[in-house]
């Protein structure tokens, strides 16, 4: 009888379109950071405060946001036009991958800077009604609440994104992870948040009232 025939998969195939995918991951990036640079820049005095440390951050803030958003919505872009349009000639199959992840972040990063402005949607009616006194004290009994919240999302957000460290994405060949960690890393971001908005309002003071389009 003669010896079994073993078929070895083409290794250098998968290799060859790896590296592919890495190139051309690469250069979309490039692109969505290079939009971002010049939009953050378009817009950099909409993003003023008067203090040049929140005015730092601000814009780093916001340019964290736009390269989600644009990443996101770039990555869409790019699938919609290959699949209908050029599937015979290109293929982009990390696009469904990178903008899932960019709406996750984009979602959680979004919230942390909602929430650093304090402007939640909310019905204001009864609170508007109530007496100064009041109104501080229901401003804080809100943060200590949010600080609760905010506590034990975090604590179980970190757990499990430490429990995906050992599996990876199919096409990106990123942890799973790094999706989750955006939940303990946007807690932690509004925790601080929370801190500086509980002190505002137990001394009565005012918000940071910087110039921005988002606040208009």
């Amino acid at each position: 009888m003669g010896g079994a025939v073993s078929i070895e998969p083409n290794s250098r195939g998968y290799v060859e379109r790896g590296e592919r995918v890495e190139t051309n991951l690469k250069v979309f990036i490039a692109i969505v950071g290079l939009s971002t640079a010049i939009l953050t820049y378009v817009i950099r005095d909409q993003w003023q405060s008067r203090r040049r440390a929140a005015t730092i951050w601000y814009l780093l803030e916001v340019a964290v946001g736009i390269f989600f958003m644009l990443g996101m919505l770039y990555a869409c872009t790019v699938q919609i036009i290959v699949r209908y349009c050029m599937s015979d000639l290109i293929v982009v199959p990390w696009t469904e991958e990178f903008a899932r992840l960019m709406l996750v972040w984009c979602t959680f990063w979004g919230v942390t800077i909602v929430h650093r402005m304090d402007s939640q949607v909310s019905m204001t009616v009864f609170f508007d009604l109530a007496p100064p006194l009041l109104k501080r004290l229901l401003l804080v009994f809100g943060d200590l609440l949010v600080l609760a919240v905010l506590s034990v999302l975090t604590w179980y957000g970190w757990s499990t994104a430490i429990q995906q460290t050992d599996s990876t994405s199919i096409t990106l060949g990123l942890p799973i992870a790094v999706y989750s960690f955006s939940i303990p890393i946007s807690g932690v971001i509004m925790i601080v948040h929370t801190f500086r908005l509980l002190s505002e309002h137990v001394q009565g003071r005012e918000k940071d009232q910087h110039i921005s389009s988002a606040e208009i």
